[in-house]
C-alpha cells in the first residue's frame, strides 16, 4: 500500500509540473503485472553520516515507462516548488566537489568529496525524459556530517584504568580505522577507543584522535593523572634543617590525610610536610608519601645527605714485616659525601705526600716513624689515627766506649761497651781483640769487663753487632794500660788511626767530626792535624777532634794526624773525607772543524758524584734540545747546558753561535751571557782572554792600548811586553799547526806560490799568575780576544790582543 501511495503522491508531482497524463494512463499504473511502466526513484541508503572532509557516494536507482528516452539526469539539493530546480554539478558550491556517475536506463551515483558542515542536507535525484516529462524521487538522501570528539574523564588516579573513546554525533555509515595520538606522537590503538589498563604519570598529555587515511583530527583533549611526588632539597648538609614536601599533581577538593615512609616502614607524621631537624648520614634513606584513601603513593626518593670525610683509616701492603730495601705502600681509606677529593700524607708533622696512595721504593731505616693521612671534601677535613712503619735493617752506627775515659792503671777494672742501631735490636754482640796483627781473640756480650787490668791487656778492641737482617763490626778502638812502678815500659805512640763520624756518605752542609785515636805510654800529650794540598803544602789544626760544620766541598781531601807524647811521635796514616754536593762551575767549551757544518758545544762541571745528565736548551724555546756531554749546534742562536746529579743541578751561562758564509769558509761568532773570571781560554782559534783594568782608564785608552805580541812557526814562548805594567794578566801566543787530513804526519805549513800560509792557524794561550801587578777592589773587569792576521812569509803569524768591555767573546776575523 505504501508503494501505492507513493506513485499517487508522484503523479500528483508531476501533474503539478504540468504533465498531462491521460485518464488511461492513470489506470495504467494500478494494473497489476505492468510495474515496469511505473515512474519511480529508489535511494540506497536513505541516510548518510560522514565524516567531515571525507568523500560520500549517494546512490539509487530509477525507472520510467518504455517507450521514453531519457534526455537528461542530474542530482539537486531542492525539491521543485514551482521552478526547476537547479543541477547540484552547476552550484558554485560544489561544482569542484561533486562527480555524476549516472547511466541513462536505471543506476545514479553522486560522489561528494571534501564533505562540509553547510553540506548537511536532503539531495534528490531527478531525471528528464524525451517527451518533457521530468521526474524526481521524494525520499532523498539525508546527509548528516560529524566531526570527532574524544572523550576523557576529568581525572584519573594513578594506578587505576581509564578508557578514551573517539566519539561522533552520528553514526558513521562507513566503519573507519582510527588513529590515538599523545602529544603528537601516534599509539598503536586502531579502533575508536583507547584503553590505558594501569595510568602513570608518563601517561599524562594531550590525546587526539584520528580517520586513517583522511585528514580528518579530533581537538586534543588532556588527560589529567592525578599522582603524588616527593620533593627534596637539593642540597642536604649533616647538622641541617630538612622539610621533605608530599606534592599532589592535581588540587584536591578535599584536603586529605598523608602517610610518610622510610624504607617502606610507616612514620608518624600525618601531613603533606616531613620535617628533620637535624639531619645526620644515617638519614639517608628511602622515603615516600601516600594518600591512602586515594590508594596512591608517591615513587621512594632517596634522601642525599652531605657530609665531611669520616672514618679515615691507614692500611700498609705488604701487611708483614718491612725490610729496608722494600717497596712499601700506604693507602688512606674513608667515608665521605661527596666522595673525597684530596688526599695529604704527614710523617710527624711534616708533608711528605699526596694522592689516595703513598708509595716508598727502597725503604730504608730513615723511613722508620709514624705516618697518617688527612681526607678532605668541600664540606671539610679529617685525619686518620697514627700508623707507625717499623723498618728492619741489620745493625748500622756500631761504636765502642771505654769506661773510665781517662788514664787506665794497671790493676784497675775497665768496661767496654758496644752500641749499635739495628732493627730489630741487636740481639748478640761479638768481641774481637787483635793480637799480633793476625790472630783474633773472642767474647762474647755487649758489654766486656776487664777486672785487674794488665798491661797485656793493652791493644786494639773491636765489636760486632748481630741481629736477625746482618751483622756489622765497629771500628777498632785502642786501649792503653799504664804502669804503676818506674820500671814499666814506657813507649811512644803507636796504632794511630783517623775516624770520621758520620761514617756514611757526607753531603755538603752537612756536620762532621774527625777523631784521631792512638795507643802510647805515657798517654799522648798532643794530637796534630794535617791536611794534603796540591799533594805538597799541609794545612793543620790541633786537638784529638776535629770539627767542620756547613761543611763545603773544598773540605774534601786527604786527612792524616800526629799523636804525641814525652816519648816521641807517630802519624796516622791518610783517612779520606769525600763531600757530596751537586754540579758547581758549570762551562762550556767550543769545538769547530774546518770540514765540519755544526759546532760542538761541551758542557764540563764540578760534581760529586759526577754529572749524570747533561741537557741542552735553546733560548727561545721551552723544551730540551739535546742532551750528553756535547752537543752540535747546526744553527745560529743562544744554547746553554744544565749539569745534574743526586744532589741538585746548576746552569751554564749561555753561549750565542753566529754561522755564516765567508768565501765559502764558515765564520763562527761566540758571546757569552755572562760574565766569566779572569784568565784566557782557546775557542775555535780564538784566544778568549780575561783582563783585569784599572777603574781610571777610559774606553780611549783601552782601544789605543795593544800588546802584539809576533811569534815564529816554532815551539818557543815569547815573553810578555813588559811595558804593559798597568794589566793585571799576561798571556804568550804560541801558535799551533793545524795538519791536514791528507798530511796528517806532517809537521810543515803548507804554503801558496805567494809565500801566503794556506792553512788556518790555532793558537794557545799560556797565562803566567806569577806577573801580575797589585790589584784593588775597584779593579773592573775587561776581555780581550785575540785576531790572527797571515803573513807574506810561510809559517809565521801575528796575533793581537784587542781590549773590548762590551763582550765576552769576539768571533775569529
Amino acid at each position: 500500500m505504501k508503494v501505492i501511495y507513493d506513485l499517487i503522491v508522484q503523479v500528483k508531482v508531476m501533474m503539478s509540473l504540468r504533465v498531462c497524463l491521460t485518464v488511461p494512463l492513470l489506470f495504467l499504473i494500478f494494473i497489476s503485472g505492468a510495474v515496469a511502466q511505473y515512474w519511480s526513484v529508489i535511494y540506497k541508503p536513505t541516510s548518510i553520516c560522514a565524516l567531515k572532509g571525507s568523500t560520500v557516494n549517494m546512490d539509487c536507482t530509477y525507472t520510467y515507462p518504455s517507450g521514453h528516452t531519457i534526455q537528461k539526469i542530474f542530482w539537486t539539493k531542492f525539491w521543485p516548488s514551482g521552478e526547476e530546480p537547479p543541477d547540484l554539478l552547476e552550484d558554485p558550491e560544489y561544482r569542484d566537489r561533486v562527480q555524476d556517475h549516472s547511466d541513462k536506463t536505471s543506476n545514479s551515483r553522486l560522489i561528494l568529496r571534501d564533505v562540509r558542515e553547510k553540506d548537511q542536507r536532503k539531495y534528490y535525484f531527478r531525471f528528464l525524459t524525451d517527451e518533457g516529462e521530468t521526474w524526481q524521487g521524494k525520499d532523498g538522501v539525508d546527509l548528516s556530517v560529524t566531526d570527532l570528539q574524544v572523550e576523557v574523564p576529568e581525572r584519573v588516579i594513578e594506578g587505576g584504568k581509564v578508557t578514551l573513546t573517539c566519539k561522533t554525533t552520528c553514526s558513521l555509515t562507513d566503519r573507519p580505522t582510527f588513529t590515538w595520538y599523545r602529544n603528537g606522537a601516534p599509539l598503536s590503538s586502531r579502533t575508536d577507543q583507547l584503553h590505558l589498563q594501569s595510568v602513570s604519570r608518563e601517561d599524562a598529555g594531550r590525546y587526539h584522535c584520528a580517520v586513517e587515511g583522511q585528514e580528518l583530527h579530533s581537538p586534543e583533549v588532556t588527560l589529567n593523572v592525578l599522582y603524588l611526588q616527593v620533593e627534596v632539597p637539593e642540597r642536604v648538609i649533616e647538622g641541617g634543617k630538612v622539610t621533605l614536601t608530599c606534592k599532589p599533581s592535581l588540587t584536591l577538593t578535599v584536603r586529605p590525610t598523608f602517610t610518610w615512609y622510610r624504607n617502606g616502614a610507616p612514620l608518624s607524621s600525618r601531613t603533606d610536610q616531613l620535617h628533620l631537624q637535624s639531619v645526620s648520614r644515617e638519614d639517608a634513606d628511602r622515603y615516600h608519601c601516600a594518600v591512602e584513601d586515594l590508594k596512591l603513593h608517591s615513587p621512594e626518593v632517596t634522601l642525599n645527605v652531605r657530609y665531611p670525610p669520616k672514618s679515615v683509616s691507614v692500611s700498609i701492603s705488604p701487611s708483614g714485616e718491612i725490610v729496608e730495601g722494600s717497596s712499601v705502600t700506604l693507602t688512606c681509606s674513608s667515608d665521605g659525601n661527596p666522595p673525597v677529593q684530596k688526599y695529604t700524607w704527614f710523617k710527624g708533622t711534616s708533608l711528605v705526600a699526596t694522592g689516595e696512595t703513598f708509595t716508598m721504593k727502597k725503604i730504608s731505616s730513615v723511613n722508620s716513624g709514624g705516618y697518617k693521612c688527612r681526607s678532605s671534601n668541600e664540606h671539610g677535613e679529617k685525619s686518620s689515627d697514627t700508623v707507625t712503619l717499623d723498618v728492619l735493617y741489620p745493625p748500622k752506627s756500631i761504636s765502642v766506649s771505654i769506661s773510665p775515659s781517662g788514664e787506665i792503671v794497671e790493676g784497675s777494672s775497665v768496661t767496654l761497651t758496644c752500641s749499635s742501631d739495628g732493627n730489630p735490636p741487636v740481639q748478640k754482640y761479638t768481641w774481637f781483640k787483635k793480637v799480633d796483627k793476625g790472630v783474633l781473640q773472642k767474647w762474647t756480650n755487649q758489654i766486656y769487663s776487664i777486672t785487674n787490668i794488665r798491661s797485656a791487656d793493652s791493644g786494639e778492641y773491636q765489636c760486632m753487632a748481630t741481629n736477625t737482617q746482618g751483622s756489622q763490626s765497629s771500628e777498632s778502638k785502642s786501649l792503653t794500660v799504664l804502669c804503676k812502678f818506674l820500671f814499666c815500659f814506657i813507649y811512644p805512640p803507636k796504632s794511630v788511626s783517623v775516624s770520621i763520624s758520620p761514617s756514611g756518605e757526607i753531603v755538603e752542609g752537612s756536620s762532621v767530626t774527625l777523631t784521631c785515636s792512638s795507643d802510647g805510654n805515657p798517654p799522648v800529650q798532643k794530637y796534630t792535624w794535617f791536611k794534603k794540598v796540591d799533594k805538597e803544602v799541609l794545612q793543620k789544626w790541633t786537638n784529638q777532634i776535629y770539627s767542620i760544620t756547613n761543611i763545603s766541598s773544598a773540605d774534601g781531601g786527604e786527612y792524616q794526624c800526629m799523636a804525641t807524647n814525652t816519648q816521641g811521635s807517630r802519624s796516622s796514616g791518610y783517612k779520606s773525607l769525600t763531600v757530596l754536593y751537586a754540579p758547581k762551575k758549570v762551562w762550556m767549551f767550543i769545538s769547530e772543524s774546518a770540514l765540519s757544518s755544526s759546532v760542538t758545544l761541551t758542557c764540563s762541571s764540578d760534581a760529586n758524584p759526577p754529572v749524570q745528565n747533561y741537557t741542552w736548551f735553546k733560548e727561545g724555546g721551552g723544551s730540551p734540545v739535546g742532551s750528553g756531554h756535547s752537543y752540535s749546534a747546526l744553527q745560529s742562536g743562544s744554547y746553554y747546558c744544565v749539569a745534574q746529579n743526586t744532589y741538585g743541578s746548576q746552569t751554564a751561562a749561555a753561549v750565542t753561535v753566529t754561522l755564516e758564509g765567508v768565501n765559502g769558509v764558515k765564520s763562527i761568532g761566540l758571546y757569552a751571557a755572562v760574565g766569566v773570571s779572569a784568565g784566557c781560554l782557546l775557542v775555535i782559534g780564538v784566544i778568549v782572554c780575561v783582563r783585569r783594568k784599572r777603574r781610571g782608564d777610559s774606553a780611549d785608552d783601552a782601544n789605543i792600548r795593544q800588546n802584539t805580541v809576533t811569534s815564529a812557526a816554532s815551539d818557543s814562548t815569547p815573553e810578555p811586553d813588559p811595558s804593559n805594567q798597568d794589566d793585571g794578566h799576561y798571556a804568550n801566543v804560541v801558535p799551533l799547526r793545524l795538519k791536514h787530513q791528507r798530511n796528517a804526519g806532517s809537521s810543515a805549513i803548507k804554503t801558496s806560490s805567494s809565500g801566503t800560509v794556506e792553512e788556518v792557524q790555532y793558537a794557545s794561550v799560556q797565562h803566567h799568575p806569577d806577573k801580575v801587578v797589585k790589584k784593588t777592589e775597584e779593579d773592573d773587569v775587561q776581555y780581550a780576544s785575540v785576531k790572527f792576521t797571515r803573513t807574506g812569509a810561510a809559517g809565521s803569524s801575528t796575533a793581537s790582543i784587542l781590549e773590548d768591555p762590551s763582550v765576552i767573546y769576539s768571533s775569529m776575523k
